[in-house]
């Protein structure tokens, strides 16, 4: 009798048809062969995975870590874990040591693996690098990490909110780019401390900018333009200095967006 990993491609096929999305999760796990199969799947073959949300964090509170979570329209979450420091990746009570492999490489083959699921538009996309202690290490360097391979593979993640929560300003412009400017609807920023500025002038060139209807910052905005931000239904934003011009352009924008409904 042969062993599952060795049963004809079409069979495997329609038996991982049949499956839910983490029961493939489980299933790629179970050996090399299996998850290489798994990922050449074309992504019609899949089951849908039904994620509302997504969220990549790094933390080194007590060990560089990165953790990715998802979770489904029927609110059931998941994650999987990476340890820089044990160089293993955990799903569920399964850790694997990835031996030659780094954690930033697996954690973002397993984000387009979990994209290949994906037939709706997320309803959230998020990264949170609290990180900012830790320099030279593959946790502080994941927003360019990340910037790097999906700059390669050019997949857009098409999410109607996109948040970002960071130390830095050049994680933003690192990781805003993933982000479908088609089906993108909101950004968020939040300051992992209350002292960040950030300059405004190259988030606003990106065309997730232009598509969005809606921006919230607690980040203090420099540079503010009243121009950049009149194409949004709704604002929140910090900065130490709004001028006359400014406001009596944002008053007849808005005198002018109440005319119309």
């Amino acid at each position: 009798m042969s062993s599952l990993s060795e049963m004809p491609e079409l069979i495997l096929e329609n038996i991982i048809g049949l499956l839910d999305f983490r029961s493939v999760l489980t299933l790629r796990q179970v050996c090399r062969d299996f998850r290489n199969f798994i990922d050449d799947l074309n992504d019609s073959r899949l089951p849908d995975s039904k994620i509302a949300e997504i969220e990549i964090h790094s933390e080194n509170i007590d060990e560089n870590k990165i953790m990715f979570d998802f979770l489904d329209s029927e609110h059931s979450h998941y994650r999987i874990e990476y340890s820089e420091s044990e160089n293993s990746r955990k799903f569920g009570e399964k850790t694997i040591i990835l031996e030659n492999s780094n954690i930033v490489d697996v954690m973002a083959r397993d984000l387009e693996f979990v994209l290949k699921f994906q037939k709706n538009d997320l309803e959230c996309l998020s990264f949170c690098f609290d990180d900012s202690d830790v320099e030279d290490t593959l946790i502080h360097n994941l927003a360019i990490n990340l910037k790097n391979l999906f700059h390669v593979s050019n997949r857009k993640i098409k999410a109607r909110k996109f948040t970002v929560k960071t130390h830095h300003q050049s994680q933003i412009m690192s990781v805003l780019p993933f982000a479908d400017p088609e089906a993108l609807e909101f950004i968020d920023f939040y300051s992992v401390d209350n002292y960040l500025e950030i300059e405004i002038n190259e988030v606003v060139k990106t065309e997730q900018w232009k598509k969005a209807k809606g921006f919230n910052c607690e980040f203090r905005l420099l540079n503010l333009n009243g121009n950049d931000f009149c194409h949004f239904s709704s604002c929140a934003i910090r900065t130490y200095i709004i001028t006359a011009e400014d406001l009596d352009f944002w008053k007849k924008v808005l005198n002018l967006k109440f005319e119309f409904l």
